[in-house]
């Protein structure tokens, strides 16, 4: 009967967890309610948040390919949070090769997609999605990682969605992840 207890207990206090952490995610983005509608620099942010992570990816043995960061191009929006966004994304990639012995590459891309869209996308070559858990990665604190805290996607899903954009996680045709999102660009 105790350890009913004790699973119901921690089952109230991970959804009161989860409650908590949207809340605050949400608190930290309407935190500066004009910093979501200053034009910001896209391809800076994906170079400064890759610049961010280079020393740590390095340790991890992973390369860090860039494409498509020529010229400025501008979206609505905090630089930080999407700077968090693609470094959540960059590392997220990262540990999921570290099974891997060697070809550790994740490739960061950004493109001009159709209907005035950015696409921002981080392709590993780790284990890919388990058909299972597919549903289940932007939810608060689930992980699929021994140590991992489960906020790290449900966090940038709510960056993406609050900047107007959709993040998506796919895999790979061959091996691995797409991680993906978009936003709206800025008219030039």
């Amino acid at each position: 009967m105790h350890s009913r207890l004790l699973v119901r207990s921690t089952a109230c206090t991970k959804d009161g967890e989860a409650k908590r952490v949207q809340t605050q995610a949400g608190s930290t983005l309407s935190a500066d309610p004009e910093a979501g509608k200053r034009p910001a620099p896209l391809t800076e942010c994906q170079g400064e948040a890759s610049a961010l992570v280079a020393v740590h990816l390095d340790a991890l043995k992973v390369s860090l390919e860039l494409r498509g960061l020529n010229g400025v191009v501008q979206v609505r929006g905090d630089r930080t949070q999407l700077q968090q966004v693609v470094i959540n994304l960059l590392m997220n990639g990262a540990g999921s090769m570290m099974a891997r012995g060697s070809d550790r590459r994740l490739v960061l891309e950004c493109a001009a997609e159709a209907n005035d869209l950015m696409s921002v996308t981080v392709d590993d070559l780790g284990n890919g999605i388990a058909p299972g858990i597919a549903h289940r990665l932007h939810e608060p604190l689930f992980t699929t990682k021994e140590n991992g805290m489960g906020m790290g996607l449900a966090i940038s899903h709510s960056i993406v969605d609050a900047h107007g954009g959709k993040l998506t996680l796919s895999a790979r045709e061959c091996v691995g992840t797409r991680a993906a999102f978009t936003l709206p660009r800025l008219a030039h």
